[in-house]
C-alpha cells in the first residue's frame, strides 16, 4: 500500500478506527469514495478546486442538518489538514432510473412529495449563512450555453442525420429564448442524480440524498433538471408539491436538463464511456 493510498491516510489520521474490510469506489468526477465495513464512508477530492469544495462542505452540512428533514452527510471524521472528510454511512439504495420503473405511481408520489419538501428546505436556507462558509455562485446559462454549444458540435459528427436535425430542432424549440435572470438564487445540491438520492427498498421511501460537494449559489431549476432522468411526470409531481411561486421553474429545468444531455453524450465520445452516451442520447430519443 503505497504512501498516498486512501487506506493509509484513514489509518495515520485515524488510528483508533477499527474495520475489517473497505471498498474503494472511483466516485464520478472529483472524488474517490471509502467504504469501511459498510458503516463509515470517507471521500477524498481528486483534481485542483475539489478540496474547496469540500471545505465548503464542512461549514455548510452542519447547518443544513438542522434545517433538512431527509438525512444527509454528517461529516464526524475530518482530519487535521481537512483533506479528506468522513460521514457514518447512509443505509439505502440509488433510485436509478431502472428501480423507478418498477415502482407503483402511489410510490412515485410519495417520493416525489419527499424530494419536493427537500428541494424546499434546501432552496429556503439563508444565503448569506452559506456564503460565510465558502458557497460560490454557480456559472449563469448564458455561459452554460456557450460551453453546450461547443460540445454539440463533436456530438453533432456521431449522430445520423435524422437524430441531429433532432437535435437542432431542440436546441430551437427549447434553447433560443433568452433566459431573464429575474428568478431568486437559492443554494442548490446541482447533483441531484440517481446515485445521490437513496431509497430504502422495504419502505420504497426516500432514507437520504448524499454527495453536496457540488453546492453552490444558482437557479434552483437546475436542481428539477437532473430529475428529468426519470420522466415528465415525476418532475411534475415534484414541482407540484414545491413551495415556489416561480412560473418558468419547469422551463428552465427542461433547458438545464438539455444542456446536461449533451455534456453526457459528448463525454460519452471523449471518455469512450457507452453509459454517459445512453443517457445523453435518451434526450433525441424521448424527442422523436
Amino acid at each position: 500500500m503505497n504512501e498516498q493510498s486512501p487506506i493509509k491516510k484513514i489509518k495515520d489520521n485515524f488510528p483508533d478506527l477499527k474495520f475489517k474490510k473497505f471498498n474503494i469506489v472511483d466516485f464520478g468526477w472529483d472524488k474517490t469514495v471509502v467504504i469501511l465495513d459498510n458503516k463509515i464512508v470517507f471521500a477524498f477530492p481528486k483534481g485542483k478546486g475539489i478540496d474547496k469544495k469540500i471545505k465548503a462542505e464542512l461549514g455548510i452540512l452542519p447547518k443544513l442538518n438542522k434545517k433538512i428533514s431527509l438525512p444527509i452527510p454528517n461529516y464526524q471524521y475530518i482530519p487535521k489538514d481537512k483533506s479528506f472528510v468522513g460521514y457514518n454511512f447512509i443505509s439505502g439504495t440509488p433510485l436509478s432510473t431502472q428501480y423507478f420503473k418498477k415502482l407503483t405511481p402511489a410510490q412515485k408520489t410519495n417520493i416525489a412529495k419527499q424530494i419536493a419538501v427537500f428541494l424546499s428546505e434546501l432552496h429556503s436556507f439563508p444565503l448569506q449563512a452559506v456564503k460565510k462558509c465558502g458557497a460560490t455562485e454557480a456559472w449563469s446559462e448564458k455561459d452554460a450555453r456557450n460551453y453546450y454549444l461547443k460540445q454539440v458540435e463533436t456530438v453533432y459528427k456521431k449522430l445520423s442525420t435524422k437524430d441531429g436535425e433532432t437535435l437542432k430542432n431542440i436546441f430551437r424549440k427549447y434553447c433560443n429564448a433568452t433566459i431573464k435572470d429575474d428568478f431568486k438564487k437559492a443554494l442548490i445540491h446541482q447533483d441531484l442524480t440517481e446515485e445521490h438520492i437513496l431509497i430504502d427498498k422495504n419502505t420504497k421511501k426516500v432514507c437520504g440524498i448524499i454527495d453536496f460537494s457540488d453546492s453552490q449559489i444558482a437557479d434552483p431549476a437546475i436542481d428539477f433538471s437532473k430529475l428529468w432522468e426519470y420522466d415528465e411526470n415525476f418532475v411534475n409531481k415534484v414541482l407540484d408539491n414545491y413551495h415556489s411561486k416561480d412560473k418558468h421553474l419547469k422551463t428552465r429545468s427542461y433547458r438545464w436538463y438539455i444542456y446536461q444531455c449533451i455534456g453526457n453524450m459528448y463525454f460519452g465520445i471523449t471518455l469512450k464511456k457507452k453509459n454517459c452516451w445512453q443517457k445523453g442520447y435518451r434526450l433525441i430519443k424521448d424527442n422523436k
